[in-house]
């Protein structure tokens, strides 16, 4: 008799589109992974790069790689986890990091906390071209039954969680590809166990042109309101969903936008002033006559003796959507 292979212990999904950038960065991180009982599942969403001939140059046999029309992340998503074969899920995104032990401390994390169905972490946030901005800290611990509405949990490519969780809550709400699919998630399936946090950053989270496209205040506004109506199953109208395209193609977030809040997360810290000058002198390219970039621009050469007052200004106000 043929000798049967044991599943995988955790599946790990991620979905490309036109994603060839960084994809082989976070490929290795994944790979490279001390915890090394997975399969590493890649949904193709259509593509129109190189990113699946980056997929297929490699030669690991934990990797399946699959392809469709392009259907939106939550379609790709719900499509990679009804072809993973563990009974334990962990997220990643093309163009991220993995420290080498992520996968062993939740996955531990996780089996010896039999209440908790999602297991996220802290994430440093990463520039375009790796430099370091920020971390982010997450709340460390939401119980069963409580809600972090209308906002995510957890930094979406930072988790693992119990299979079983998410097809009870409904796997991804594919109508919302133009985000807040994780918020819409995660908040369901806390109804069937806790979220927790480790409380490490686990994922260099890259902020990048695409993932911080059409972020305008209007769309985050509406955006929000559907995340509140998917989570407590309110009738949302198809004229609600083009008014929520309409804003996602019309955002006036653009290049402006991202140059600037990279720019100014940059000149909160010590020592980066000259980083900060270049992303900043982006945005004044893309809108010259923005006073609020001039101003940046201004503040990242006065002496650093003069500047506390000032980092704590920019804080407060590093956030432009």
């Amino acid at each position: 008799m043929a000798e049967t292979m044991n599943p995988p212990l955790v599946s790990v999904v991620m979905s490309l589109y036109n994603s060839e950038r960084y994809l082989t960065e976070a490929m290795d991180s994944i790979l490279a992974q001390t915890f090394t009982d997975f399969e590493f599942i890649i949904i193709d969403d259509g593509s129109k790069d190189r990113g699946a001939d980056i997929v297929r140059s490699y030669e690991d046999p934990r990797i399946r790689c699959f392809w469709q029309e392009n259907a939106g992340l939550p379609a790709a998503l719900n499509f990679a986890v009804r072809n993973a074969q563990a009974d334990v899920v962990a997220r990643m995104d093309p163009d991220d990091i993995c420290m080498p032990d992520r996968l062993a401390k939740q996955y531990n994390y996780l089996m010896h906390h039999p209440d908790v169905v999602i297991v996220g972490s802290n994430a440093t946030c990463i520039d375009d071209t790796g430099n370091k901005l920020e971390d982010v800290q997450m709340r460390p611990f939401y119980a069963t039954g409580e809600f972090s509405l209308p906002e995510s949990p957890c930094v979406h490519p930072s988790v693992i969680f119990r299979r079983s969780a998410f097809e009870r809550a409904g796997g991804y709400p594919e109508r919302m590809r133009y985000g807040g699919e994780d918020a819409v998630l995660f908040n369901k399936m806390m109804t069937f166990g806790a979220i927790s946090n480790i409380p490490e950053p686990l994922i260099s989270y890259r902020l990048s042109h695409s993932s911080m496209s059409h972020k305008s205040r209007e769309f985050n506004r509406l955006l929000r309101e559907m995340v509140l109506k998917e989570v407590s199953g309110e009738a949302i109208s198809n004229e609600d969903w083009q008014i929520l395209a309409d804003a996602y193609k019309h955002s006036a977030s653009g290049h402006y936008g991202y140059y600037l809040y990279i720019g100014k997360l940059f000149l909160t810290s010590s020592g980066k002033e000259s980083i900060a000058r270049t992303y900043i002198i982006k945005a004044l390219r893309n809108s010259p006559l923005s006073l609020h970039a001039w101003m940046c621009l201004a503040g990242s050469f006065i002496p650093e003796a003069w500047r506390a007052p000032i980092r704590s200004y920019l804080k407060n106000l590093k956030r432009i959507k």
